[in-house]
């Protein structure tokens, strides 16, 4: 096979631009360069299309290339080494680090001719790391001479969803491999059609050949779930996990990109000697984006450069079609500036001892929103799309009525992010401004949105009510004394109860503390008198970003214990600056339930992608790491962290709060 050579342009982009770039180059650009991708020559596929290896090709036009085909040891004919699955190389261009002693440069230099050599002094070994960037047709010979390279070549298996015929040999590439991880990017099936024979077992243990394959034990989260197997042969075990990734959609790119970047940094942590199995359905498409996102990574935090169309010229010398669509190819782009702006922000509980400085939060900040901004963009191109083909004269009225529920006009939900509200006698349709924030781990139990408006009063409890939601933390709310806007939504202390259309909102009890006021409720319909919902509200008397405030408001959210489809709803004007900031903390503490590390980034990243206006400024973005800190710090003496936060003239606030 020949090289071919990548794009004459420059296409390699400074990860400290790379932020711009995308923003500036709109969805046409990604496509037409997507066209520019060649193809490489001279590749033969013989193997994969003869006729006794034919059936066993999920789909018939996706064949792996002669040179770089997996060879599986064959059984009883020579066609059982067959299975549709490539080795993939690493990189764009090729880069390895290698050591050798200082006075191999000359030699090195003499042999390959000049190339950029960067020099790490290793003491231990009193020998230099030689990091080179060298251009593919250069690092080929450099295969040839170092031993422990060629063994480590190829990083990656990408390979189609085994189907009915295939589902054995799969299996014994795993074995025969010695594979330990296992990334899934499809679904079993996706609109009512087969996309990948099930490879492991429900539960128990299942025979595939001559390899028996049990399932140990599983964990669940959002996107993804983790199945941890054990492969026997000849009273032989082998442990192989499983990473299933359930988020992406049946057809297109997600919309965004921060659940699969919480994958891949997960996938990313893992550390293997073997290759790791990468497949979807036909193994090109969202193989492909997610091979390319790893590499592309790689190429970031090693070089501060990313290439990623060279990338994918690459990527294709080993399997065809890699990054299947144009779509992907866009989408690989927003990705890997997300994951970019996350690669560095993970944060242990047990070892703060310093907050990151402020210039490298800010440039945390500063990607996070040029990723939201990307969205925006991309979101407003299709939304274009879509507009030329409707007719608004239909959806006028309509609109009109949602439009007089918002509080702020620029402040309204995607459908797909808000609750929908079930019909109802007398009810006024399905829609409230508010949204579903969720964690990565938990299936959603957040939601944000403005104060009640006296249009929008029932539908408030409606919410409540449907969404079963059990706490209430309410913002702003002295605003109902002077803004209009604002509907009075929970009986005063001195009132015994509210009416609000078919609700009775009952008072129980009242509590006034410090920073907040406590009232306990219970709620009933007209629609169905027996059932009586019991909701704590809590009103904080502050709407500013103090850490001393936030703590004490955060621990006592947390004394809540809700149960499993139970909900809490944040509140405050504009249902974004306050309310949203208080969720942001709670998805991160919630998160250290099960964790013992944090991404700022990551958390703030997808809940702007749903509601943009949340976090609107670096301000609050660093008093999401100081008050995060103080809480870690409260709760567990043995986190000692230094930030200006706990300087000298708080010592009172560590006395007050010490007991909380």
């Amino acid at each position: 096979m020949e090289e071919v050579p990548v794009q004459q342009l420059p296409t390699s982009i400074s990860v400290k631009d790379l932020g711009l770039y995308i923003y500036t180059h709109n969805s046409k650009f990604f496509q037409d360069e997507f066209k520019r991708i060649p193809e490489p020559a001279n590749v033969t596929y013989k193997v994969g299309l003869s006729k006794q290896n034919n059936r066993k090709n999920r789909y018939k036009d996706i064949i792996p290339y002669d040179h770089s085909r997996v060879h599986l040891q064959a059984l009883n004919e020579p066609e059982d080494d067959y299975i549709n699955a490539s080795y993939v190389r690493v990189g764009n261009y090729c880069y390895s680090l290698i050591f050798v002693p200082a006075v191999m440069r000359t030699l090195l230099e003499v042999y390959f001719g000049d190339f950029d050599m960067l020099d790490i002094f290793d003491t231990a070994a009193d020998r230099r790391c030689f990091f080179i960037y060298w251009p593919p047709s250069v690092v080929e010979r450099l295969w040839i001479i170092s031993e422990q390279n060629h063994q480590n070549r190829y990083k990656y298996i990408a390979t189609q969803g085994p189907n009915f015929v295939s589902l054995n040999d799969f299996i014994r590439m795993l074995w025969e491999q010695k594979v330990e991880q296992v990334v899934m990017l499809t679904h079993l099936d996706e609109y009512s059609k087969e996309k990948c024979e099930q490879y492991w077992p429900t539960s128990g243990t299942k025979e595939y050949g001559t390899i028996e394959v049990r399932l140990t034990h599983t964990k669940n989260f959002t996107n993804y779930i983790v199945r941890y197997l054990e492969l026997v042969k000849d009273q032989e075990a082998h442990k192989v996990t499983q990473y299933h990734y359930i988020s992406w959609p049946d057809h297109g790119v997600p919309s965004s990109p921060w659940a699969l970047v919480e994958f891949e940094q997960r996938v990313s942590a893992l550390k293997t000697s073997t290759p790791l199995v990468v497949h979807c359905s036909a193994g090109v498409g969202r193989t492909g984006t997610f091979i390319a996102l790893l590499n592309i990574m790689q190429q970031a935090e090693q070089i501060g450069q990313v290439d990623i169309f060279s990338t994918v010229v690459k990527l294709r010398q080993d399997r065809l079609l890699m990054v299947q669509t144009a779509g992907q190819y866009e989408f690989l782009h927003t990705a890997v500036l997300a994951a970019i702006a996350c690669s560095k922000a993970t944060l242990h509980t047990s070892n703060i001892k310093y907050l990151p400085d402020n210039q490298t939060l800010e440039n945390e900040y500063l990607a996070v929103c040029s990723v939201i901004s990307t969205l925006s963009r991309t979101k407003e191109e299709d939304d274009n799309l879509e507009d030329e083909n409707v007719d608004e004269s239909e959806y006028v009225f309509a609109n009109f009525k949602i439009d007089l529920r918002n509080r702020f006009h620029s402040i309204v939900p995607s459908d797909k992010d808000r609750p929908i509200l079930s019909c109802e006698p007398l009810n006024n349709g399905d829609y409230i401004n508010a949204v579903f924030l969720q964690n990565f781990d938990k299936k959603s139990r957040h939601i944000v949105t403005q104060l009640p408006m006296p249009i929008t009063v029932v539908e408030f409890w409606r919410l409540v009510s449907q969404y079963n939601v059990s706490v209430l933390v309410a913002f702003e709310t002295d605003a109902m004394m002077k803004d209009k806007t604002v509907s009075k939504f929970a009986p005063s202390p001195a009132e015994s109860a509210l009416k609000c259309g078919p609700f009775k909102v009952n008072n129980v009890s009242y509590k006034v503390d410090n920073l907040w006021y406590e009232q306990s409720l219970q709620v009933q319909s007209d629609l169905s008198r027996e059932k009586v919902l019991s909701v704590t509200c809590l009103y904080a008397k502050f709407a500013d970003l103090d850490t001393r405030k936030h703590v004490p408001l955060l621990k006592k959210l947390s004394s809540y214990k809700l149960q499993k489809d139970q909900k809490i709803v944040y509140m405050c004007r504009n249902g974004a600056t306050y309310s949203g900031f208080l969720c942001v903390l709670s998805l991160l503490m919630e998160r250290l339930e099960t964790e013992t590390s944090f991404n700022v980034p990551l958390i703030v990243g997808a809940t702007k992608t749903v509601r943009p206006e949340v976090v609107p400024t670096f301000s609050h973005y660093k008093a999401i790491y100081e008050t995060l800190a103080s809480y870690l710090h409260l709760s567990a003496q043995t986190v000692k962290v230094n930030n200006p936060i706990f300087d000298e003239s708080q010592t009172d606030y560590a006395h007050i709060y010490c007991n909380i």
